[in-house]
Parts: structure tokens; C-alpha cells; sequence
């Protein structure tokens, strides 16, 4: 299935290149390969390549941005390519997520995408999808986009509340934009306090406008949010959500997914495996720095002159692969390796990377 599958990207490319308009069609194509089971458990790389913004989230994990130092449209591509040869001599499948920022303030991000498509990757784009009109949504697809996750808090009041005025009524629009062009749109929330009753609202809002998943993830402290550390959910509150979101994600299963990377979420619903910290992802910010994961705001190096492998088999990395190098109950916990906890939850409410996921409600 997934050889011919390839040939006939193949082919499609190959009719693109000399100007067909064939974009839909190949979309397609790359839809069912990467819903094949090669593809099932692929690396992923955050790459941010913008720190610019057009809105002020209360939640977000920038505290201040440095306009010094930024990764050029050239060292961009290097990176895409240091990448591609990282996946082929780890033999993995890979994925590229193209986040900022507002990724859609850089102009370059389609040269980017095309590239990173061009090299066989999943490419997806991270947005607050409101600078998505129909001529964006459609150059995305014809890049190579293969999915657009866009950021909703909420509904109207909610989301505004936390993201500006307008902002829900304008991703909204980007969302319809990108549904429109044959582009798959997710959602992307962020679980608070401050939001949680919009839960189930969010999920009709989402059907309603043909999104294929509402994704959720626990608020990290961190950056700008640290100001919201009163907001984050106790681990009570949080395993009685979780029974929550579970209903709704049988309630409405025919209608879309629900679900979440969150290793509490994971080991909930499937005893799948959990946080992909140093295990299945890494990311690098725009101005070359490598994390573990953005949300931790941990710089371990950067990718300027350096290959990604030798970043990979550091052994700060390879920390996060020994169940010993870990604290509380987590290093105590059985299910440790399926589940890791939240690193940056725990960097950011212990102050170590290493520490207990204090939002753990198995132990």
C-alpha cells in the first residue's frame, strides 16, 4: 500500500512541477501515506522561525523577545537539511512543525515548507490561524502543508479574554479559510481554570466548522504564564477533567477527535507512551537554541555549526532516558518509562526538569 502510494506522489509531483494544478489530489495522497503504519510513530521537530507576533497571549511561554541573533532564511533551509540527515541515519520517519511566534509573519515559511515536503517530511503549521484569508490557506496547500493547528482558549468570551479581542472571531475565519482549500485544521487548547467550562462548547464549535481534532494540553507556567500559576488545575481537578473529556471524546467520536500528547492523557485512555522528551522530539527557537522542549525555556545548545545527531546523543539527553535521573514519585513510579509526566510542568512548578509532574493523579 504505502510503496504505491509513493509512486504515485511521485508521479503527481513530478506533474506539479511543470504547473499542474494538482495540489488537491496530491494532498490527498499524503493524507492516507501518513495515516499508514510506517508512519505511526515519527520524530517530530518544533522549528520556530519567527519570535514576531500579532497578539499578546496571557498564557504564552515568551517572556521577552531578543530581535538579536535571529536565524536567517539560509540558516533556516541548513537546518531543514541537517534534519533530513538526521532521519535517514536514525532511519526514522519525521515530522516538522513550523511554529513561531505567528509563523504566517514570515513570508519565507512557504519556501520552507516546500523544502521540508520536498525532503518527505509531515509538514504542519503552529497558528493562531488569524492572518489565515483565502489566498494564505491556499498557499499553504500548494507548499505542501499537509495539516494547520490553530489556537482556540474557548469560545468568544473565553478565548479573547486570554488571546485579545477579535481573535476568536478571526481564527475562526482562518480555520473555515484552510477547511475550504482541502487543508486538514485541528485545534489546539490550552487546559486552565480559566477556560475549562468552554470545553464541550469548543468541541460543537469545532465540528460545526469541520475541524478534524480538538487537541488539549496542560498549561505550563512559564514565560508570560507565569502569571497564571494560580490557574493551573490540582491534580484532583485535573483527573476529574480527564473523566470528563473522556465522555465527550465517546460522546462525539463520529463527529471528531479528542485527544492529547499529554502523558497523563496517554496513560489514561491506552497506557500508550507518554512525553517525548528526549525520547521521540526536540526543538530548536529562532534564534538557533536547542531545547528539550519549548515549554521547559531549558537552552541545552544551539544548532548553529552542529550537527542534530551530535545534539541527540548528548548526554544531557540521554538523562531523560534513565527512569534513575528522576525525582518523587516519579522516579519511584512503575509506569515511569510509558509516561515520563510532564517535564516542563515539572520544571516550571518544581523548578527541575527532573522533578515530579505535580499535576499526577495515578500516585
Amino acid at each position: 500500500m504505502a510503496s504505491k502510494l509513493y509512486t504515485a506522489i511521485k508521479s503527481l509531483n513530478l506533474l506539479k512541477k511543470q504547473g499542474e494544478p494538482v495540489h488537491e489530489a496530491l494532498h490527498e495522497l499524503k493524507r492516507l501515506l501518513y495515516s499508514s503504519k510506517e508512519w505511526m510513530n515519527p520524530f517530530f521537530l518544533q522549528l520556530h522561525i519567527t519570535n514576531k507576533c500579532n497578539l499578546n497571549c496571557k498564557h504564552c511561554y515568551y517572556s521577552k523577545k531578543d530581535k538579536k541573533g535571529l536565524l536567517t532564511k539560509n540558516e533556516i533551509f541548513k537546518i531543514i537539511d541537517n534534519y533530513n540527515r538526521f532521519l535517514k541515519k536514525t532511519k526514522q520517519k519525521g515530522m516538522i512543525y513550523f511554529t513561531g511566534g505567528e509563523p504566517l509573519l514570515d513570508n519565507n515559511i512557504y519556501d520552507y515548507i516546500a523544502r521540508a515536503d520536498e525532503l518527505g517530511m509531515y509538514t504542519m503549521v503552529l497558528t493562531n490561524g488569524t492572518l489565515i484569508d483565502k489566498s494564505v490557506a491556499r498557499k499553504l496547500l500548494e507548499s505542501g502543508t499537509q495539516l494547520v493547528q490553530v489556537s482556540l482558549e474557548g469560545m468568544e468570551e473565553t478565548n479573547d479574554n486570554i488571546r485579545g479581542l477579535g481573535s476568536f472571531k478571526r481564527a475562526t475565519e482562518g480555520i473555515d479559510n484552510c477547511v475550504n482549500a482541502c487543508l486538514d485544521a485541528t485545534v489546539m487548547m490550552t487546559i486552565s481554570r480559566l477556560n475549562i467550562k468552554d470545553f464541550e462548547p469548543l468541541v460543537k464549535h469545532c465540528i460545526s466548522h469541520n475541524v478534524t481534532q480538538l487537541s488539549f494540553d496542560r498549561l505550563v507556567p512559564t514565560g508570560k504564564g507565569t502569571r497564571l500559576s494560580k490557574e493551573l488545575l490540582t491534580k484532583l481537578e485535573l483527573s476529574k477533567f480527564y473523566d470528563y473529556i473522556k465522555s465527550l471524546s465517546v460522546k462525539y467520536r463520529n463527529n471528531i477527535a479528542v485527544n492529547s500528547c499529554d502523558p497523563l492523557w496517554r496513560k489514561m485512555i491506552s497506557d500508550s507512551y507518554g512525553c517525548c522528551i528526549g525520547l521521540k522530539g526536540i526543538c530548536i527557537c529562532e534564534n538557533g537554541d536547542v531545547m528539550p522542549c519549548r515549554r521547559t525555556n531549558l537552552v541545552i545548545d544551539t544548532i548553529r555549526n552542529k550537527s542534530l545527531i551530535s545534539i541527540w546523543n548528548s548526554e544531557y539527553l540521554r538523562n531523560f532516558r534513565r527512569s534513575e535521573n528522576f525525582e518523587g514519585r516519579c522516579g519511584k513510579c512503575r509506569d515511569f518509562k510509558k509516561c515520563l509526566g510532564c517535564r516542563a510542568v515539572a520544571k516550571s512548578v518544581n523548578g527541575s526538569e527532573f522533578g515530579e509532574d505535580p499535576q499526577c493523579f495515578f500516585y
